[in-house]
């Protein structure tokens, strides 16, 4: 108990708590889209012996690969995202006090629904928080500038209809905030998770042919490589971090 009140006065941990609790509010239980439904069912093929697209979606959906399979065309991050959420929602499913229920949504999709919505709205709140803080905002306008961004922008649209932007948008947030610790302190742990963080995100996206949704790799690529030749300047860097935020505005557009 009073390890629970020394919580709560935590700016950190009521704003996880704010964040949790509006992506619970806001949750149907229902994927939201057709979309997620398919990138579900990959998620779902990794682990069982169901197909990622079924047979009698083609040629309305899915695209032949290796051995005449039908995949999806969508990027790999999202059902990698729900995988977890997917096993435990499956075997969750077949508890006994679920077995009368057959109605929609599933069991299934109502944990993995609120299981991945509440994960990635916490972690938003963590790194805006944290962003906010290394660009110079006090406590006040840090926790202000998360609470706009979870209730007054299309965050709250994507928590209750759960595509992959959230997610996207939480891994390009946590890369920007390890390159800016970077551009600050010239460290290199901070440069290589931020880098890794933002491959990540263009690993997500891997499906799509937009050239902009490849950058954050080639960022990975090009500041590490000028990085081991001994450019330290802050000029370099503050390019660097310039272009990648001109290119998150533009494709966030």
């Amino acid at each position: 108990m009073v390890r629970l009140r020394s919580w709560l006065p935590d700016p950190v941990c009521l704003l996880c708590l704010t964040a949790a609790l509006l992506a619970f509010v806001v949750q149907s239980g229902e994927l939201g889209s057709a979309d997620t439904m398919h990138r579900l069912q990959t998620a779902h093929s990794f682990w069982t012996s169901q197909p990622a697209v079924f047979p009698d979606e083609y040629p309305e959906f899915g695209v032949h690969g290796r051995g005449g399979r039908l995949y999806d065309w969508y990027g790999i991050g999202q059902p990698l995202l729900m995988l977890p959420s997917d096993v435990t929602g499956t075997y969750l499913e077949k508890l006994p006090i679920f077995g009368d229920y057959n109605g929609d949504p599933a069991v299934r999709n109502i944990f993995v629904s609120y299981a991945t919505n509440i994960l990635i709205s916490v972690l938003t709140a963590l790194v805006c928080f944290r962003l906010l803080g290394l660009l110079g905002f006090d406590l006040r306008q840090s926790v202000v500038g998360v609470l706009v961004l979870l209730f007054c922008t299309t965050h709250l649209h994507y928590t209750q209809n759960m595509m992959e932007n959230n997610y996207i948008m939480l891994l390009t947030l946590t890369g920007f905030a390890y390159q800016y610790e970077w551009l600050r302190t010239g460290s290199r742990r901070a440069l290589l998770i931020g880098s890794a963080v933002l491959g990540c995100s263009s690993f997500s996206l891997i499906a799509c042919t937009s050239s902009t949704a490849s950058e954050p790799g080639l960022t990975l690529t090009f500041t590490t490589s000028r990085w081991s030749t001994g450019c330290k300047t802050q000029r370099f860097r503050r390019n660097i971090l310039g272009k990648r935020l001109s290119t998150l505005v533009s494709w966030g557009r």
